[in-house]
């Protein structure tokens, strides 16, 4: 236990918990919404927003953490953290935003 925290306390460390968390709660947003469906739209939408809460509370659990037992390695932290989210959400925007993703002409009903 004390080398795991040894290893999140450097920013080397820090760096990789805060790309793995950015990553992982774009990841569990995207599983979270495969709940949405047409047959419950309510509960499905209560779902996500209760992953969004539970993500939410997990990234500033990790950030108050960092700031009360670590806090020289918290702007490395941080920085991955958000560089990890954006990236993945930046990978995955233009991958769904592919043409061929996209419904044709004739999907439409046009």
């Amino acid at each position: 236990m004390a080398s795991a925290a040894a290893f999140f306390g450097h920013p080397e460390g820090a760096v990789v918990l805060g790309l793995a968390l950015g990553v992982g709660s774009v990841i569990f947003s995207r599983i979270s919404a495969s709940f949405m469906t047409p047959e419950e739209p309510t509960l499905g939408l209560a779902r996500v927003a209760l992953a969004m809460v539970m993500r939410l509370a997990v990234v500033i659990g990790a950030l108050a953490c960092y700031f009360t037992w670590a806090r020289p390695s918290l702007a490395p932290f941080g920085i991955a953290l958000i560089a990890g989210f954006m990236v993945t959400v930046t990978i995955e925007t233009f991958g769904a935003g592919r043409p061929s993703k996209a419904p044709s002409y004739r999907e439409v009903g046009n």
